[in-house]
């Protein structure tokens, strides 16, 4: 698949989508991946995000990935994370300050990576998550299909989904559907931007544009 294929199936992702884009509220997502090298076979990884709504204008989540990364073979990891989570929630009318909720999870992650289409690269994650909070687990899959540049390098593009199971109330509750790019800047330094369009279910389905930020520390 050449990278012309990849930027034009991204062109007709954002324009299937342009009623959503131009219809909802616009979130920014900053998430920074902080990786230290412990053995040839183990990472450490600190995951922290920061997310504002309302036009990027209000702070409402921050959560923390914490926890060891297993690299079983080249195109295979799994990770145990810690999630801690604040997020803030709707004030009732006589309330005046801001209410924030905390969530602690359990994470499992299974992260498969395979050559596919040519120079193409095809990412599934699985990621088992258990709200200690919530008593409650959800099942997250994530696909992603990535192109390097040939001509800048370490540039790459990508486009993927990611479905979102809850066990508690027994049905798919959210998806979302990504695009963007990443670039290595050096071994240790590397980042990214990409657009979601998140579909989430509450008392009802909705739908929120976001650009996602994120950055990648390795040491």
């Amino acid at each position: 698949m050449k990278l012309s294929r990849i930027l034009l199936l991204g062109l007709v992702f954002l324009g299937l989508l342009r009623q959503d884009i131009f219809a909802s509220d616009w979130e920014l997502w900053n998430k920074y991946t902080i990786t230290k090298n412990l053995t040839e076979k183990v990472d450490f990884k600190v995951e922290p995000e920061l997310r504002f709504k309302s036009e990027f204008g209000h702070f409402y989540f921050e959560q923390t990935y914490v926890g060891p990364v297993f690299k079983i073979t080249k195109w295979l990891k799994i990770s145990f994370l810690y999630d801690y989570k604040e997020s803030e929630q709707k004030k009732k009318k006589k309330e005046t300050k801001d209410i924030w909720k905390h969530e602690d999870m359990g994470i499992f992650d299974v992260e498969l990576k395979l050559p596919f289409l040519l120079s193409s690269n095809f990412n599934y994650r699985s990621r088992t998550e258990y709200n200690f909070t919530k008593n409650g687990w959800v099942q997250r899959n994530n696909f992603k299909v990535s192109k390097e540049c040939k001509k800048i390098k370490g540039l790459s593009f990508f486009v993927g989904d990611e479905i979102f199971y809850n066990f508690v109330s027994d049905t798919l509750d959210e998806n979302r559907t990504f695009v963007g790019f990443s670039k290595k800047i050096n071994d240790n330094l590397s980042w990214g931007l990409s657009y979601i369009l998140r579909y989430r279910k509450s008392t009802y389905w909705y739908s929120a544009n976001i650009l996602q930020l994120e950055m990648g520390i390795s040491f």
